[in-house]
């Protein structure tokens, strides 16, 4: 035989051995309920969204009759402007929309983050005022990828008036376009 057969048969052997003189260690262990669960139970069944594709898919720029569907984004064979595809959640369809568009809907998304995000940033600085906090410092996203403009306010100290004042988070300026920078309470 073989060296790696004999050795496959002694691992082999060495395992039932183990297995048959400590079963308790081979038993499946149920969860034990800690606060660390990772998952939590849920009788939740969640539903695939199914994407209604129309039939007559057109180019929303000149009305170019496409013979199906684009799988992605592309430019029109007839007027060569890029058309952007995209899934409609609300009507559950599948759409061309143009590039202006899709700008448009960028912009009020973004205006929608930061206005929920400028609120949840008085709230909290509302909250470090009511614990005696003396002030916040601003502390930006720790990889490179910082914008200069949030770059420039690292560790800036501001008083909790100062702070909601000027209200320098999020940061108006921000390259990205979701600020990710937040306050450091200060005691």
């Amino acid at each position: 035989m073989k060296k790696r057969t004999k050795l496959g048969l002694i691992m082999g052997l060495a395992y039932l051995i183990d297995r048959i003189s400590y079963p308790d260690k081979y038993k499946k262990k149920e969860a034990e309920l800690t606060m660390e669960l990772k998952y939590t139970p849920s009788d939740i069944k969640y539903e695939k969204i199914i994407f209604e594709t129309p039939k007559n898919a057109s180019c929303p720029y000149c009305g170019y009759k496409f013979e199906e569907m684009p799988k992605r984004k592309r430019d029109c064979p007839s007027c060569k402007k890029l058309i952007i595809r995209r899934k409609n959640f609300e009507l559950k369809t599948i759409e061309l929309i143009t590039v202006e568009q899709y700008e448009k809907e960028s912009e009020e998304n973004n205006k929608e983050y930061f206005n929920s995000t400028l609120d949840d940033m008085k709230e909290r600085l509302l909250r470090y005022k009511e614990s005696s906090c003396s002030g916040v410092k601003i502390s930006t996203s720790c990889d490179e990828r910082v914008c200069p403009a949030c770059a420039k306010n690292q560790g800036k100290f501001y008083t909790i008036a100062e702070a909601l004042r000027d209200m320098p988070i999020p940061n108006k300026d921000c390259a990205s376009g979701y600020c990710r920078c937040c306050y450091i309470p200060e005691i």
